[in-house]
């Protein structure tokens, strides 16, 4: 049976660190407590990480699909032309339950390269998204978790 300061140090430390229990384990028996446990991780994370990795490469991300991204893109595009304007990215907001003002929307607009406020050309949005490594509803709320993107539909 694990003693009972070990286990809540292991819980003290993963708390912090984000780290894996089993990471936490070796870093807490090696260095004999929390405050030499935590200083030896933030100066080498992956002093463990060769003995505790597996053989097997990890799973590469599916590509973002482009088409998934126009048709998302087409939902809120302006229909006499072709970018989302401000009437558009009000919809957006509002299907996103976001404040037209929020500054998440800076974020979004940076990594799509909005050519202006409130606009959006197809080009910035998909490239935007393919980089961020989103493609939709599913995925883009992992770019920008304070916004819920479960509410958009393709």
């Amino acid at each position: 049976m694990v003693d009972k300061r070990l286990e809540d140090s292991i819980i003290q430390f993963v708390s912090i660190t984000g780290s894996s229990t089993r990471d936490a384990r070796k870093f807490l028996e090696r260095y004999r407590g929390i405050e030499g446990a935590l200083d030896a991780y933030y100066n080498n994370p992956n002093e463990f990480a060769a003995s505790s990795r597996q053989q097997t490469a990890p799973a590469t991300p599916a590509a973002p699909s482009g088409s998934k991204l126009v048709t998302l893109f087409n939902k809120y595009k302006d229909a006499d032309g072709d970018e989302i304007t401000v009437d558009g990215t009000l919809k957006l907001c509002e299907d996103l339950k976001v404040d037209p003002e929020d500054v998440v929307l800076l974020a979004v607009a940076f990594e799509l390269k909005s050519p202006r406020v409130g606009q959006w050309t197809k080009q910035g949005w998909t490239d935007g998204w393919k980089a961020l490594g989103s493609e939709g509803q599913r995925s883009l709320g992992s770019s920008f978790p304070s916004v819920d993107l479960s509410v958009l539909t393709y």
